[in-house]
């Protein structure tokens, strides 16, 4: 009631998208039932006027779950009673209340079905092409990318959750979420947080990985991601998500760090004002690794509510940080540049090599589990390499040797763990 009376959101958008499919209905019936409308045009983002929020907890109105529904029923061309029907059970919330929509087969998130669960496939077709049109409307209105153009705009927050991002991991959950909070490669503090509900979804899936790439692989639309490299890495050589190639990607931690020293983004929290973080559990503890010394997952499946709040919460943390902190440099025009290097690195062997010898100085520092669990990440990272480059020739002799050498270092402690990593890359059970 409180968002309604500032706002009126969720009639807007209902109004908004019965007028589309008044017009479309009326179409049909003079073209044969042919004719294409563009989708309706959406009212600004919901936010209270007149009012000045001085933290990121005030920035707008909690988003609905019947808000976001008639939000993604008019962005995706789908019928409110129908999306109600289909889409609201699909629904979960972050912490601050923000619904995302999860994208499954079920067994993905504790309690909330697949999108097949319920219905037939039809139900499950129409759901699918709904969500395309929805991952489509993300880049209407987008800021230029890559442009140090401020002004309105969106971007796409991104994160990902699976084990061992990189070499030798693997991602299973995606998630994104739509801010303001950069246009272009420009911050803009006054940004509030989007009437658009975020999304979740089930890189074990062929339709999250569609999805996914949908919007990983559209160049006209930034995505913002805190420490990009071993996601980008994953994305485009991990087997069954089909060599997803990341463009117009902004790694921002880049944009709060020194050269050759990234800023964590707990440690980044730290200078966070409070109130920017309000109602946001602490970033760390919330998942344990000494299950990877045995070469076993460390995220179980269905995701427990809290672990799903974990990875939808990271997006709210990496736009608090974005509204409430300067990048060391003013913008984020770097930051993109150093991305892209990183993106045509992941290419090549040679890169792909020396980024494994550059983690073994963080491997002498550990000692006892941590140190065995780094050796079984090493073993993956190495095989890996070894089988996306494997009939390359530019995977030289010195090249393998070297992979060798590392091999060499780690060798003593993994044959501690008794681990030895299959040819298909496969977690023990």
């Amino acid at each position: 009631a409180f968002a309604l009376g500032f706002c009126h959101s969720a009639d807007t958008y209902i109004q908004a998208h019965a007028k589309y499919w008044t017009a479309m209905s009326a179409a049909r019936g003079t073209s044969g039932g042919s004719a294409r409308l563009p989708p309706p045009t959406l009212p600004a983002p919901c936010t209270i006027p007149g009012f000045a929020p001085r933290g990121f907890a005030a920035i707008s109105v909690p988003l609905s779950v019947q808000t976001a529904v008639a939000t993604f029923a008019a962005r995706a061309g789908m019928p409110v009673d129908r999306a109600t029907a289909l889409i609201t059970p699909l629904v979960t919330v972050s912490s601050l209340g923000h619904p995302f929509i999860v994208i499954s087969e079920g067994g993905f998130v504790d309690g909330v079905p697949g999108i097949a669960v319920g219905g037939g496939a039809r139900d499950t077709d129409e759901v699918a092409a709904a969500a395309r049109l929805f991952v489509q409307s993300f880049h209407r209105g987008a800021a230029p990318c890559g442009g140090s153009e401020g002004g309105a705009g969106a971007a796409v927050l991104a994160d990902f959750e699976g084990e061992m991002p990189g070499w030798g991991g693997e991602l299973r959950c995606a998630q994104f979420m739509l801010t303001t909070a950069v246009a272009g490669t420009t911050r803009d503090p006054r940004s509030t947080r989007t009437g658009v509900p975020g999304l979740l979804l089930d890189l074990g899936t062929g339709l999250g990985v569609e999805l996914c790439r949908q919007v990983m692989e559209e160049a006209a639309l930034a995505k913002l991601i805190w420490g990009a490299d071993g996601d980008l890495t994953s994305l485009r050589h991990q087997g069954g998500l089909g060599t997803i190639r990341s463009k117009c990607v902004i790694d921002v931690q880049l944009g709060y760090s020194t050269e050759g020293r990234r800023l964590g983004m707990e440690r980044m929290l730290n200078t966070v004002p409070g109130s920017f973080l309000s109602g946001l559990p602490s970033k760390g503890g919330h998942i344990t690794f000494g299950a990877r010394r045995q070469n076993r997952r460390c995220l179980r499946w269905p995701l427990s509510r809290a672990l799903a709040c974990y990875a939808m919460d990271d997006l709210h943390r990496i736009e608090a940080i974005l509204l409430s902190q300067e990048p060391t440099t003013g913008d984020f025009r770097g930051a993109q540049v150093t991305t892209t290097t990183v993106i045509a690195s992941i290419e090549t062997p040679a890169d792909a090599v020396r980024e494994v010898e550059k983690k073994l100085s963080y491997y002498h520092r550990k000692s006892g589990d941590g140190k065995a669990i780094n050796a079984v990440e090493f073993a993956r990272r190495i095989k890996h390499i070894e089988q996306v480059f494997g009939a390359d020739a530019r995977l030289d002799k010195g090249l393998r040797t070297r992979l060798a050498n590392v091999l060499r270092v780690v060798a003593p402690v993994l044959a501690t763990t008794s681990v030895i990593i299959p040819e298909d890359l496969a977690f023990a059970p």
